[in-house]
């Protein structure tokens, strides 16, 4: 009869080599995990579902059941303050609450190293004083912002400059749950993952490995594999084991730390050996279940149960552990829609393979270290000997991916779940009838008037079919006219939205916003235009992501303060942008006047000379009248858009489409170089045609690509404008169209 009980602190499947080991050695396995369908739950004996990032209510569930665990243990997760509370719940050997809060309370962790003097990059707590945290301690490589609370670099971004603080804090917070953030530098470096057991104090070190970091789009940290043991000279060893026997000590105090401890350390080219971060658990990414094992046929899993057993481990110098190299790689195909999937059969050297996906999965983009396709143990006797089967394996893999189709409804349904029901209730129709908010939200002003005409004047329009003339068919082989430097294939342009906080109540961050919207535009042959919000940084918003993506246009705020317009303005002169926008109409918008920020009609001198600031030609949004396209024309700008911000500025406003006829009208025959642009209440293909016959060149759409994005980010506003294309050409075709410039008004009646 067994009489020993495990507690394991997660289910997912690197768990299961310490179940596993547990098993052997006669325990019952308990498994706790927030996931019911989590692969420890198959391996245990007793599966509990709890959120184990809640120490108190793990203790909560195993008092319930009446359980009296032996041992409590987690590897490759950052819960050990949950295996920390049960310890000292029930008197179990190991980490302790105190030690626990220090080893996964990043800002703790770097408070308590600071304090006891461990070399470790400048930092402050995203609460504190940022402004003098950049003067005072300026660095030429850039910073990190990341969660004080997470997994897996989930959430961190690497910055280059304090004005990028304005969506990469709102990034990093949404991935801790109380919101914060610790703000350091950064430290290009070769970095180092170190596994250390400690016995009552005394460190022995096991695996050390080089890891292998992607910086994707410049902000991104990727762990793409390791490889064990390090190519650093031996000397290095001895080095990392002071290093963390240092870090054991100011940990122990009255109690002697006993327990793992993994530290992402960092060796830089001065010699220097910097904690990145010490956590009080055995590594994750396959290296202490399966390459440290392969590579010294050290069961490091067992060793670590017997530890906490009681037993001081038996294990060689580190540095002479190693009979082979151990290698883990990770692929995940290009972001899309995966069509097929094709992996090799393994080779000689291959010991271990994880395939998370199949043919039919969603891909999504790769922010973190979490969401990688598959990953690939191999074994040799030398580095150049793994890596060469690496390259060789790799070059065998074949995948097709494609851009997604989510349907409407689809796309409904997952943003019905998403959207903060404060902002958005995502409404089958979403034509401000019910809508949940006003401003801040997704709302309009007053009762919603103007948002409800945008609808409701294009409705009044009604589509001619054409079946007897001719034999045309669609083709839609001409190119659409050049746009400030850039020729889409589509007619259809993605309005600019900002307020990832504010109008959508954190239903997603700025910065995945902007980058939903700018990665479907580039897949989808569209332009995204990015607004900047109301916060004096947050054009850098828009900013940052057009220079990943630039395939697109910033639009500014009409600003009293000319100072920050000038700054604005040199920064697009700085950028590759082609072009900016001045959304006009914003003027007194409830969301500038709660910052009480200035905003103010603007001059055609001014803007004549903003234009002359920025170097770059520029467009006009907010027309509603033919009076201001005149003037817009004599201003200088290349375009304007015709538009009433959705119906967030004042109630009573027309819907663009009662307007668009007469304004294309007079630009056409008076200023013919000035493009017609228009958006508001689109929210089909034929609200496009509409548009188009109406007199845009280009139409935009803007709330459906808001739900789309929080549906689905990237892949959701892709199939919102797969769709509405579908059904703009859909329409031509019906009617023998061969070109969008074939659209005309006598193609609608207006009832």
């Amino acid at each position: 009869m067994i009489h020993k009980t495990f507690v394991l602190a997660g289910g997912g499947f690197l768990q299961i080599p310490l179940a596993t080991a547990a098993q052997k050695k006669g325990y019952r396995i308990i498994v706790v995990d927030g996931n019911p369908n989590c692969p420890g739950a198959d391996a245990a004996d007793t599966f509990y579902h709890c959120d184990i990032s809640d120490p108190a209510a793990v203790v909560a569930v195993l008092e319930e059941h009446g359980e009296t665990p032996s041992l409590c243990a987690t590897t490759g997760t950052d819960f050990s303050d949950t295996v920390a509370a049960v310890n000292e719940r029930f008197s179990l050997p190991g980490i302790l609450p105190p030690q626990a809060r220090v080893l996964t309370d990043k800002l703790a962790m770097r408070k308590h190293f600071q304090e006891h003097s461990l070399l470790q990059p400048a930092f402050i707590s995203g609460e504190g004083d940022l402004e003098s945290f950049f003067r005072d301690y300026p660095s030429i490589h850039g910073y990190v912002i990341k969660p004080v609370r997470n997994m897996g670099a989930r959430g961190v971004l690497r910055i280059e400059h304090r004005q990028q603080l304005s969506y990469a804090r709102e990034y990093a917070a949404r991935y801790d749950k109380a919101g914060r953030t610790i703000l350091e530098h950064f430290i290009p470096a070769h970095e180092i993952s170190v596994d250390a057991l400690v016995f009552n104090g005394r460190v022995f070190l096991t695996g050390v490995a080089d890891r292998i970091i992607e910086i994707k789009d410049n902000h991104y940290f990727i762990e793409n594999g390791h490889s064990i043991p390090t190519a650093l000279p031996a000397d290095i060893h001895r080095e990392l084991l002071t290093l963390m026997q240092k870090a054991a000590d100011s940990l122990s105090g009255t109690n002697p730390y006993t327990g793992a401890l993994k530290g992402d350390i960092r060796y830089t080219d001065k010699g220097e050996l910097i904690i990145g971060e010490i956590a009080g658990r055995l590594s994750g990414g396959f290296m202490s279940t399966h390459t440290y094992p392969e590579a010294t046929a050290i069961d490091l899993m067992t060793l670590f149960i017997e530890l906490l057993e009681g037993k001081e481990p038996d294990i060689p110098e580190s540095s002479r552990q190693y009979s082979k190299v151990s290698i883990e790689r990770s692929f995940t195909p290009e972001p899309g829609l995966l069509e097929s999937l094709l992996i090799p059969p393994a080779p000689a050297e291959e010991v271990y393979r994880h395939i998370s996906g199949k043919a039919g999965d969603l891909i999504e983009p790769v922010r973190s270290n979490v969401g990688k396709l598959s990953h690939f143990v191999f074994t040799a006797d030398t580095l150049a000997a793994a890596e060469k089967v690496w390259k060789n394996f790799l070059s065998g893999i074949e995948y097709k991916t494609t851009l997604p189709h989510i349907s409407e409804r689809e796309i409904t349904s997952l943003a019905r779940n998403r959207f903060n029901k404060e902002a958005c209730r995502v409404c089958k129709i979403c034509d401000g009838k019910n809508c949940a908010s006003g401003i801040p939200g997704m709302g309009g002003a007053g009762g919603m008037s103007s948002f409800r005409d945008n609808l409701e004047s294009l409705s009044q329009f009604k589509i001619l079919p054409r079946f007897l003339i001719g034999d045309k068919t669609f083709r839609n082989t001409a190119p659409l006219r050049n746009l400030f430097g850039h020729s889409p294939s589509l007619p259809i342009l993605i309005a600019p939205i900002t307020g990832g906080a504010t109008n959508m109540a954190g239903s997603i961050t700025e910065w995945e916003y902007a980058m939903a919207v700018v990665s479907a535009a580039e897949k989808a042959g569209s332009l995204a235009l990015l607004g900047e919000g109301a916060a004096p940084d947050k054009f850098h918003t828009a900013l940052s992501a057009l220079k990943l993506k630039p395939n697109g246009f910033p639009v500014f705020k009409p600003r009293s303060d000319e100072a920050a317009l000038e700054e604005r303005m040199e920064a697009v002169r700085q950028s590759d942008i082609s072009a900016w926008g001045m959304d006009i109409d914003a003027v007194g918008i409830a969301t500038m006047n709660r910052r009480n920020l200035a905003t103010q009609r603007k001059s055609a001198a001014q803007l004549s000379r903003y234009a002359d600031l920025s170097g770059r030609p520029f467009f006009l949004k907010g027309i509603l009248t033919i009076e201001d396209a005149a003037l817009a024309a004599d201003s200088g700008a290349g375009a304007v858009i015709v538009s009433n911000h959705g119906g967030r500025i004042f109630d009573g406003a027309p819907g663009a489409a009662r307007v668009l006829e007469g304004i294309a009208t007079y630009l056409n025959k008076h200023h013919p170089q000035v493009r017609i642009l228009a958006d508001g209440g689109v929210r089909s293909g034929a609200d496009v045609f509409r548009m188009l016959a109406l007199g845009a060149e280009y139409v935009l759409v803007g709330r459906p690509v808001a739900i789309a994005a929080v549906a689905a980010e990237e892949a959701g506003v892709i199939s919102l404008l797969r769709q509405y294309h579908g059904e703009l050409t859909h329409i031509m075709a019906v009617n023998g169209l061969t070109h969008y410039s074939e659209i005309t008004k006598d193609m609608l009646l207006r009832t």
